[in-house]
């Protein structure tokens, strides 16, 4: 298809009974007039008025899922002719009046490229949805509902008091009676919850790449400070889809807050015969063999030695180095692009201050990883 570059001046009236005319109506032949009064006598201004009118009522429709606005891809339109046909001889009236003239066109190609560009897009999404992980401080919440199938127990270090319960598995309920309260060096320990943003979760990616969230059945406060984050586990749940995936997501959750000073434990627990067993790699086997299991007890954490965490690591930190410079040059693209958006905005008199309140909290975001990096490289 041949782009009809060859211009000219609008044929069409501008003017209706005091209204700035936006189209005539196809099938009926009537005017459709824009609801703005007239506030100016130039052409430009005039043809300027129609131009907006026709990129709100043609274009945003049919752009608002995949752009910020309806405004980008008309500047993509601009960028498109300067770049391919006209260089930088031609004005924005000029490509205004040379879409108002070739509407149809214009529409055939952008319907075109957005059928093309979608699925790609559609891609691109997925893609940064599974490489982004939203993370924030978490506490115990100070108060939690409870189902109508709760049963009020006698747990006396349960955090939730009173503690009504309603458990998943009998591994659960025996993990609570013969760990989490007889054992001594319990301060206390809480029942995690699922699906909430209130409740505790660690990122895992799942055996098709995509990132999810894992939520833990117990925190667990030590005396010494420690704190586990445990999940009972059963033969029948050890071998459910994307366990394994997020054991990983766990114990790699573990050993990122230990290696930034932290005392963390944690892993499934295994109910087998008369002990308790924990695990010590995410690829365990179901045999319970000393490589993938070990006895979990008071013992046990006091046999980990937390002094190899104590400083961070030289090949954390060139991490934690490699990160910053990411991120800064994220922050550079995103600050950019907050300029240029509120240059290109200025010249709309319908401002998008949904889409510029994403770039600014994208920016804050990007602000606050780097505060974090600074501090721990800093220490």
């Amino acid at each position: 298809m041949k782009v009809p570059v060859s211009h000219t001046t609008l044929q069409s009236k501008l003017i209706s009974d005091g209204k700035i005319l936006v189209d005539i109506d196809d099938q009926t032949g009537e005017q459709i007039v824009s609801q703005s009064n007239i506030h100016t006598q130039t052409e430009e201004e005039l043809i300027k008025i129609q131009f907006d009118n026709f990129a709100k009522q043609n274009v945003k429709p049919q752009f608002s899922n995949i752009a910020r606005s309806y405004t980008v891809v008309i500047e993509a339109m601009y960028k498109a002719l300067e770049h391919y046909f006209f260089g930088r001889s031609k004005s924005r009236l000029y490509y205004q009046e040379l879409i108002l003239s070739n509407k149809e066109f214009f529409l055939e190609v952008l319907h075109k490229a957005k059928t093309e560009y979608l699925p790609i897009r559609d891609a691109e999404t997925k893609q940064k949805k599974g490489s982004e992980v939203k993370t924030s401080l978490w506490s115990i919440p100070m108060t939690q509902g409870f189902s109508e199938n709760a049963t009020l127990e006698d747990y006396t270090k349960n955090v939730m008091q009173p503690s009504y319960m309603s458990l998943d598995s009998k591994g659960e309920t025996k993990f609570i009676k013969y760990y989490l309260e007889t054992s001594q060096d319990i301060e206390f320990w809480y029942n995690n919850g699922t699906v909430s943003e209130q409740f505790f979760a660690v990122p895992y990616t799942d055996h098709n790449g995509e990132i999810g969230a894992f939520y833990p059945d117990f925190i667990v406060k030590y005396k010494d400070g420690t704190i586990g984050i445990f999940d009972p586990k059963d033969s029948l749940t050890l071998e459910l889809p994307d366990a394994k995936e997020k054991l990983k997501g766990l114990m790699d959750y573990v050993e990122d807050q230990n290696k930034q000073g932290k005392k963390l434990v944690g892993g499934f627990i295994w109910p087998k015969e008369n002990n308790f067993l924990i695990s010590k790699t995410w690829d365990y086997d179901m045999q319970g063999t000393n490589n993938a299991w070990s006895v979990f007890s008071d013992s046990y954490l006091q046999g980990i030695d937390f002094s190899e965490y104590s400083q961070i690591s030289t090949e954390y930190k060139e991490q934690l180095a490699q990160k910053q410079k990411e991120l800064s040059n994220q922050l550079s693209v995103k600050q950019t692009e907050l300029i240029e958006f509120k240059k290109e905005q200025e010249q709309y008199a319908e401002l998008d201050f949904h889409a510029q309140s994403e770039i600014e909290a994208d920016i804050r975001s990007i602000e606050m990883q780097l505060s974090e990096i600074d501090v721990l490289l800093n220490n």
